[in-house]
């Protein structure tokens, strides 16, 4: 990276900073939030992760759907409703699918749910790829739709539906006639049912919604809350400082110099070269909140009883930010950390590794305290 991105780059960082306010540095957003919000939160965030391993909804935002995005909907379509058929040779979709590549202009083709056999998105759209081979790029868009099946009670395939604006026109079933239904519709003015015209079999696929839902009312909620409590420790990293043999104090200057000219797009000059950007004294600038920082080692009593002392100590004008590098008992965290935050009557967070890195921190207990250019960064050996 040139010398002339790095500055641009630290600017960026500079401008974003000036308008952050320090609860949105720190790992836990609300810095006043009680333990019971905390806990709601951490279990509402595992939940999300655990209906995403579960809900097919949740999978279809993660996956590549390729032609199972429906494209936009024109003012008006055809939508081919269709089946696969049964499982595992799906010959019935193979066969409508195979009329269908190349025919794409306003055409959508729709699926009810997943094809026999499949529990998931990713699986469907390998199905339909394995039946097409090298055409599958070649087809309408393809969406699972069951909204669609539902709103115009379509219960055989293949049946074709004439839509304006996303309203039935028209409709026939039985054969691809999609050049006989335009006509009739846009060159005859026909609205209306145009009957069988050939073999239809029913829908295979189970409603997804319905399918969905099935799913969800199985899932054993109050357990996976248990284990979203159980597991919000396990998979804590802990921050590994060692006691203080000795007091130290030393300073976090947080400032850079632009080693050139940056410039605007119209060629004048935003940032001179030479010039000192410190991002402390400018976040102030913004936000003249200042905080406090006590680091300790939550499961060392002596420690406790240091960092007590010192948020006694704390000054006045600044906010004081408890932080835990672990617990007496890290297994039974949910049972622990009240019990520390009795003991203060104040929030405590577990130490996060990007205050360790930004504050360069090594041994605790220690603090943290701002100046208008500087942190200084202060450990103790001793009990106070």
């Amino acid at each position: 990276m040139s010398p002339v991105d790095i500055a641009a780059q630290a600017r960026s960082i500079h401008e974003k900073t000036k308008s952050m306010s320090l609860e949105e540095l720190l790992p836990e957003r609300q810095v006043e939030a009680t333990q019971t919000q905390r806990v709601l939160a951490a279990e509402i965030l595992s939940i999300s992760q655990d209906f995403v391993e579960t809900a097919m909804a949740e999978e279809a935002e993660k996956l590549e759907l390729d032609n199972f995005l429906a494209a936009e909907t024109p003012s008006s379509q055809i939508t081919i409703f269709i089946t696969l058929g049964e499982a595992p040779e799906y010959s019935h979709g193979q066969k409508l699918l195979q009329a269908l590549v190349g025919k794409t202009e306003n055409i959508q083709i729709a699926l009810r749910g997943l094809p026999e056999g499949i529990r998931q998105i990713d699986g469907a759209i390998r199905v339909v790829r394995a039946l097409m081979g090298d055409d599958f790029t070649k087809l309408p868009p393809v969406d699972l739709d069951p909204a669609k099946f539902k709103k115009y009670g379509i219960t055989q395939s293949p049946t074709l539906v004439y839509e304006r604006d996303n309203q039935e026109i028209a409709r026939v079933s039985g054969q691809l006639a999609m050049s006989y239904l335009k006509k009739k519709v846009e060159e005859d003015n026909y609205e209306g049912n145009l009957g069988v015209l050939g073999s239809t079999i029913g829908i295979v696929e189970r409603d997804l919604i319905e399918e969905i839902q099935e799913r969800m009312s199985k899932i054993d909620w109050i357990a996976k809350r248990k284990a979203a409590k159980n597991r919000f420790w396990k998979k804590q990293t802990i921050q590994k400082l060692t006691a203080a043999a000795e007091d130290r104090t030393f300073t976090i200057r947080p400032e850079f110099e632009v080693t050139q000219n940056i410039y605007d797009h119209k060629g004048n000059v935003v940032v001179e070269k030479g010039e000192k950007i410190n991002i402390l004294t400018e976040t102030l600038k913004a936000n003249p909140r200042r905080f406090y920082l006590i680091v300790f080692d939550g499961s060392d009593s002596a420690q406790v009883e240091q960092a007590m002392v010192l948020a006694n100590q704390a000054p006045g004008d600044h906010k004081t930010i408890l932080l835990t590098t672990t617990l007496a008992d890290l297994a039974h965290g949910w049972d622990e950390l009240p019990k520390l935050e009795d003991q203060f009557k104040a929030p405590v967070f577990l130490l996060d590794e990007r205050f360790v890195q930004t504050f360069g921190l090594k041994h605790v207990p220690c603090t943290v305290l701002p100046t208008d250019t500087e942190y200084i960064v202060q450990e103790y050996r001793r009990a106070l």
